[in-house]
């Protein structure tokens, strides 16, 4: 049992709530809850209220910092500072920081979203 931190977070899983299963109270409160979902690799940038720093996501919830507004734009096209959500402070430990992305080389936003096709393998 994991919980969605809002529907940002959903979103960059799943397209709709189409396949969600509503369960019995007493069915969810026989399930140990777990970590939250983090944001899925690759499919969008973020960064935390009260830090000025844009991270891209990786695997498992490991964020790495983005060196420059030009390796943004070289990652995620001309329009990178529309694709960045806001998180808030309260969700920092849901995620580990990686290295920094200096370059194109050190990272690559669709290997990272193929990286993880279900939510187990994020976990």
């Amino acid at each position: 049992r994991h919980a969605f931190p809002n529907e940002k977070v959903f979103f960059t899983w799943f397209e709709d709530f189409d396949d969600v299963v509503e369960v019995s109270a007493d069915f969810l409160s026989d399930l140990s809850v777990g970590a939250n979902v983090t944001y899925h690799p690759g499919t969008r940038m973020v960064k935390f209220q009260s830090v000025r720093t844009v991270y891209a996501v990786e695997a498992k919830g490991v964020l790495r910092a983005i060196a420059s507004e030009e390796v943004a734009q070289d990652l995620y096209g001309s329009d990178w500072n529309q694709q960045i959500d806001d998180i808030g402070d309260g969700f920092y430990g849901n995620y580990d920081f990686g290295e920094t992305i200096d370059s194109v080389d050190d990272y690559d936003p669709d290997e990272a979203e193929d990286s993880v096709e279900s939510l187990d393998d994020n976990f």
